[in-house]
């Protein structure tokens, strides 16, 4: 995949001197960098999962500021509004799939704080080794049906 990436960036004429893997931050747990760089700040957890993780993150010595579920697009607003008006966080770690998307650059900016996507690691965090994306999308998927 990524000798695809450099090809159809060559075609494009856009070499960037740095380039992120969209896995970053599974990769940051795995190399076991992740928790290092967390444990001097404050963090606000965001997503589906947040209130399970909060435990395991003060666990591992982790200032967890607050943390909030995001459930979908609807829920956007209010959850924007939670991170704005409590500011005590350093970084926020949304984990909410599209909306995470949606969500990490608006309050980066609107904050000028460290919002990311964090994507799938908060369940990697989670389920350790039994960690599943198929599994998770099966459950998901099987609510509705």
């Amino acid at each position: 995949m990524a000798k695809q990436t450099r090809t159809v960036l060559e075609q494009l004429k856009f070499m960037p001197t740095k380039a992120c893997c969209a896995w970053i931050m599974q990769s940051l747990l795995d190399e076991g960098t992740l928790w290092p760089w967390l444990s001097n700040k404050k963090v606000f957890l965001v997503g589906r999962r947040s209130k399970e993780a909060e435990i395991v993150f003060k666990e591992r010595g982790i200032q967890i500021t607050g943390c909030i579920g995001l459930n979908g697009y609807d829920e956007l607003i209010r959850v924007q509004n939670e991170l704005l008006s409590n500011q005590e966080w350093e970084i926020a770690l949304i984990s909410a799939g599209i909306p995470a998307t949606i969500l990490a650059p608006r309050i980066a900016k609107t904050t000028q704080k460290v919002a990311i996507d964090f994507g799938h690691a908060l369940d990697k965090i989670l389920d350790g080794e039994e960690y599943k994306l198929s599994d998770l999308v099966k459950k998901w998927n099987d609510q509705f049906s």
